[in-house]
C-alpha cells in the first residue's frame, strides 16, 4: 500500500511542477508582454491568486515527490507524512523569510547568508572526507561523483552572489544602468543555471552509480 501511496504522490508532485512550468505564460499574461501591470496593481484578482499558486505550487510539488519517492523507497506512513510536512515547510519558507526579513534589498543578509554557505560547504567537505575513508574501494567513485556535485552547489551559489550584488548589481537597477552591467549579469546567471544543471547531473550518476553496484 505503502508503495502505491508512494507512486501516486509522485506523480502528483511531478504533474504539479511540469504543469506549472509549462502553463506559466499562460499563468500571468498580466505581467508579459506590452499589456503588463504592476504587481500591486493585481491585489485582490484572480491574477494575484494565480501568481501565488504559480510561486507556491512548485515547491509544493517538490515535497510531494520527495515523500512519494520516500515511500517507494520503504519509508513508513509516519516518514512520509512527515516529509509531506515538509513540503508545507518550504512554501511556508517562502512566505515567511520576506515577512520576518522584508521584501527590501539587504546587502546584510545576503551577506551572513553567503558565509553561512560557505562554513556549510567546508562542513560537508570535512565530513564527506571523513566518510570517504570508510567506504570501499568500489563505492568511492559515487562518493566523489557527489562531491563535485556539491562543488557545482556552492559555484552556482557563488555566481548568483555575483549577479545580485558586486559586480552584476541585478539587485541594484540604478547601478546596472549607471555601470552597464546588465550584460555581466546575465552572464553569471546563466554560469548559474549551468552549474545547477552539472550538480543535479553529477549528483544523478552518483545515486545511479551507489545503485548499481
Amino acid at each position: 500500500m505503502s508503495r502505491w501511496s508512494g507512486a501516486i504522490l509522485f506523480g502528483l508532485g511531478a504533474a504539479l511542477m511540469v504543469g506549472l512550468v509549462l502553463l506559466g505564460k499562460l499563468f500571468m499574461p498580466e505581467l508579459q508582454g506590452e499589456t503588463a501591470r504592476p504587481v500591486s496593481e493585481l491585489q485582490g484578482t484572480s491574477a494575484m491568486l494565480r501568481l501565488t499558486l504559480f510561486g507556491y505550487g512548485f515547491p509544493a510539488g517538490l515535497g510531494l515527490s520527495l515523500a512519494g519517492a520516500a515511500l517507494l523507497g520503504g519509508a513508513g506512513r509516519r516518514r512520509g507524512l512527515a516529509l509531506v510536512g515538509a513540503a508545507a515547510g518550504a512554501v511556508a519558507v517562502m512566505a515567511l523569510v520576506p515577512a520576518l526579513f522584508g521584501r527590501h534589498n539587504s546587502p546584510l543578509y545576503f551577506g551572513v547568508g553567503g558565509v553561512l554557505i560557505l562554513a556549510l560547504y567546508l562542513g560537508v567537505l570535512w565530513h564527506w572526507a571523513r566518510h570517504r575513508q570508510t567506504l570501499e574501494p568500489g563505492a568511492r567513485g559515487a562518493a566523489d561523483l557527489q562531491a563535485l556535485g556539491y562543488l557545482c552547489f556552492a559555484a552556482a551559489a557563488w555566481n548568483a552572489c555575483g549577479s545580485g550584488g558586486m559586480p552584476g548589481f541585478a539587485l541594484y537597477p540604478e547601478r546596472v544602468l549607471e555601470l552597464g552591467t546588465g550584460a555581466l549579469a546575465t552572464g553569471q546567471l546563466k554560469a548559474v543555471m549551468a552549474f545547477f544543471v552539472l550538480g543535479w547531473l553529477l549528483t544523478l550518476l552518483a545515486f545511479r552509480r551507489a545503485t548499481r553496484r
